[in-house]
């Protein structure tokens, strides 16, 4: 309302920049294109702070938010188990299919078909069932316990000691060091064996000579058809744990038990026609030899009640030497019996399908997501397309291992002197949080304002209106004694474009100031053309403060 008439102040001001102005019959949030069109840059700011009122009014109203956090309380927690094992002979555990490998027990063998870890990965890998209690897909972590009565919807975090394992692997060359092969004994004629014989270069640098005779290889899939067989590119995958040759010492013993080879066959022609023996090659089969290493280390775990972890353990740190001082006997044993569980086999087969025969190809398969490995359509696979899969498969399936037998397998603690830990009960509680981008959208938009403010009014006119112009009366009283009024005669009908082009054929200039008119004589203030109009002298706001200062130190 005031901006057309802020213009007219300077008596020389062109119609559409002054009495044509229509701002009035617009929203302010609508004016500020217009205003800048026009030039009018204050009021564009003030019509601008106008539109920014309804970003305000969303950004206040994010501003604060209501969460549920977990707030820590310090606790101490007790650890019922060491991290010392149990004395473990490496040569007991289950052998391939067979229910009891040895009728005497040690560490995680009792007896039964050593499968148990494997149900608990697939049921995870399958199904998102959770895995053990204080363990994950890459390691165990030593349990604790909280000293003091909780409710079961707790969940504790501490810094517990964390033990795992890993496959480090080669591919052997086909030389005088490493033979591989299907061979045929002279006491039978219809049934073929997985063979391989190597030889293992210990941390030490010595030498021992290593082999494996597997279970008979089937010519086919399993069926109530003795002689079935495949047709058609076929694979066949051998896995085998190891064991000394004759009469080799107890060092050379312990040396092979905690190796194992693993094999990928590719035959194009299929397994169908004469069994006989095969002499294995670079051509058609690729062989790894991996040794398991043993990890330990520490890590910040969170778990519920039960144990079960509930969140991705963080801050793991790895010690960089084997341990050695956590066993009661050679740390071999426990890698041994470990191979006679996680690398349990039955018998090996030709097969044209991408279904794994044995466990570790079918969880290195699965882990993978793919069928590289096994797929009788696909060239035979290269060690670095091996050990990323095989090591994932293997260190989910150790660390569950660790995780189902860790009572048979860990020391307990003793009564009289329980090791302690810091830790910490988390409870989930309510807060209110300050949104920081809406609260930086709020303190941008104040600041705006606040400049803005400063500029309008250190710049604002003061009052020079004899009334204000909120109605059609007093709008009226400020032309109705002028000439101007003459510009408009005949103007009625036109619309907004042809009344503007009207006055721009006039081409007249008009100002606010004080002239005769009106047929009485008498000085009227409002709105004339120029030059029949006066101009007033105006001072801004700020102008006359400083003057009645500059007044006030005169006197």
């Amino acid at each position: 309302m005031l901006q057309p008439i802020e213009e007219l102040q300077n008596c020389n001001t062109r119609a559409k920049k002054s009495i044509d102005l229509d701002y009035a019959s617009l929203p302010p949030q609508l004016v500020v294109l217009k205003a800048l069109r026009s030039k009018h840059l204050v009021l564009a700011a003030v019509c601008t702070m106008a539109l920014l009122a309804n970003l305000l009014a969303l950004s206040l109203a994010g501003l604060f938010n209501q969460t549920t956090i977990d707030m820590q309380h310090t606790i101490l927690v007790d650890q019922p188990l060491q991290l010392k094992f149990v004395p473990v002979n490496g040569t007991i555990g289950p052998v391939g299919g067979q229910t009891f490998g040895s009728d005497i027990a040690s560490g995680a063998y009792h007896g039964s078909n050593g499968e148990d870890q494997f149900l608990v990965a697939d049921s995870f890998l399958r199904q998102g069932i959770p895995l053990p209690a204080w363990t994950d897909q890459n390691m165990f972590y030593l349990p604790f316990a909280p000293r003091t009565n909780t409710t079961t919807e707790n969940e504790f975090e501490a810094r517990t000691k964390a033990f795992g394992a890993k496959l480090e692997c080669t591919s052997p060359r086909f030389d005088e060091k490493f033979q591989a092969g299907i061979i045929k004994p002279l006491s039978t004629r219809e049934a073929v064996y997985p063979s391989v014989n190597i030889t293992v270069t210990t941390d030490t640098g010595r030498s021992v000579r290593c082999t494996k005779t597997g279970i008979y290889m089937r010519q086919g899939p399993i069926s109530t058809t003795e002689n079935s067989c495949v047709m058609g590119p076929s694979a066949a995958e051998f896995v085998l744990v190891l064991e000394p040759t004759l009469n080799a010492t107890q060092a050379d013993a312990e040396v092979c038990m905690g190796s194992i080879v693993m094999g990928w066959l590719r035959n194009p022609d299929g397994s169908c026609g004469k069994i006989e023996p095969v002499l294995l090659n670079e051509k058609n089969s690729v062989f790894v030899h991996c040794r398991p290493k043993l990890l330990t280390g520490f890590a910040t775990v969170r778990v519920d009640s039960s144990g079960r972890l509930q969140k991705k353990a963080k801050n793991v740190t790895l010690d960089n030497d084997q341990p050695k001082n956590i066993f009661s006997n050679n740390p071999v044993n426990l890698i041994g019996q470990s191979n006679r569980y996680l690398f349990k086999t039955d018998s090996p087969g030709w097969h044209n399908d991408s279904f794994a025969d044995d466990f570790m190809n079918y969880f290195a398969s699965h882990t993978a997501n793919s069928s590289r490995l096994i797929d009788p359509r696909q060239n035979l696979p290269t060690l670095e397309e091996i050990e990323a899969p095989l090591n994932k498969a293997y260190s989910l399936l150790f660390a569950i291992w660790m995780g189902i037998n860790k009572d048979k397998l860990l020391m307990p603690e003793e009564a009289q002197s329980p090791q302690s830990l810091e830790g910490r009960r988390i409870e989930p509680e309510k807060r209110v949080f300050i949104s920081t981008p809406m609260f930086a959208i709020s303190e941008v938009i104040f600041c705006i304002y606040a400049v803005v403010a400063i500029m309008v009014y250190i710049r604002r006119p003061g009052q020079y209106l004899a009334r204000m112009p909120t109605s059609i009366a007093s709008v009226v009283a400020l032309f109705a004694a002028s000439s101007a009024v003459l510009d408009m005669r005949g103007t009625s009908y036109l619309d907004r474009k042809s009344r503007a082009q009207h006055l721009e054929r006039i081409d007249a200039r008009y100002g606010y100031g004080s002239f005769i008119g009106g047929g009485d004589g008498r000085v009227h203030i409002g709105i004339e053309k120029t030059p029949f109009v006066r101009t007033r002298s105006k001072s801004t706001w700020l102008e006359r403060k400083v003057d009645s200062w500059r007044k006030g130190l005169i006197n």
